[in-house]
């Protein structure tokens, strides 16, 4: 018998390939606001907060409205999103083995509900990254998971800001591209 616990997931470059998506609409928010960033210092923050990224790189007046015209253009381009091999069937699987699925994504709550209505996915808890005081690789998302659904928490990310927060909140965080090769590595494994 499986033993069960929460899995939690990262959702950009974890559940979905949308990352140059995001790196394209800061850039065009940027652009639209009179603000030139190259994409390189938008890459590197891959993982951050959104609002967290525009404020390291523009102006506080700017902010608000370079972020919310991100946002308005990541979900106009929804349409060329798509789900990491074997997302979907991944999911399912470990609902169907007994787990909690959860979700911690440094992302608004707006993108999340597209993303999650574009591929049928439902999570047992979710927050965002408009819903923390501090964006990974700060613990909190992952601490209000915890409060949320029962343990064992297995962490499952894609970047450094994932395993850094993982790591703090004093759950075990597989990365794809490390510990795991694909999603499907997930079904087979002892993860508690």
């Amino acid at each position: 018998m499986v033993k069960t616990g929460t899995i939690i997931f990262d959702l950009d470059g974890t559940l979905i390939d949308a990352v140059e998506l995001h790196a394209l609409s800061f850039q065009h928010a940027f652009r639209e606001a009179g603000v030139e960033v190259d994409m390189k210092s938008i890459r590197d923050r891959a993982g951050m907060k959104g609002e967290e990224i525009v404020a390291r790189l523009a102006s506080p007046d700017k902010a608000k409205e370079i972020y919310q015209r991100k946002s308005e253009w990541f979900l106009e381009n929804l349409d060329k999103v798509n789900e990491l091999p074997g997302a979907t069937r991944v999911l399912e699987t470990l609902r169907q083995q007994g787990h909690h699925l959860a979700m911690a994504t440094s992302g608004n709550r707006r993108v999340l509900e597209a993303v999650c209505r574009k591929f049928g996915w439902t999570f047992g808890f979710s927050v965002t990254g408009d819903e923390v005081t501090r964006g990974k690789p700060d613990p909190e998302m992952l601490l209000k998971v915890k409060t949320a659904l029962p343990g064992p928490y297995v962490f499952v990310g894609d970047t450094e800001y994932d395993r850094q927060a993982g790591e703090t909140a004093g759950i075990r965080t597989l990365l794809l591209g490390g510990e795991l090769k694909s999603l499907d590595d997930l079904t087979g494994m002892k993860l508690f």
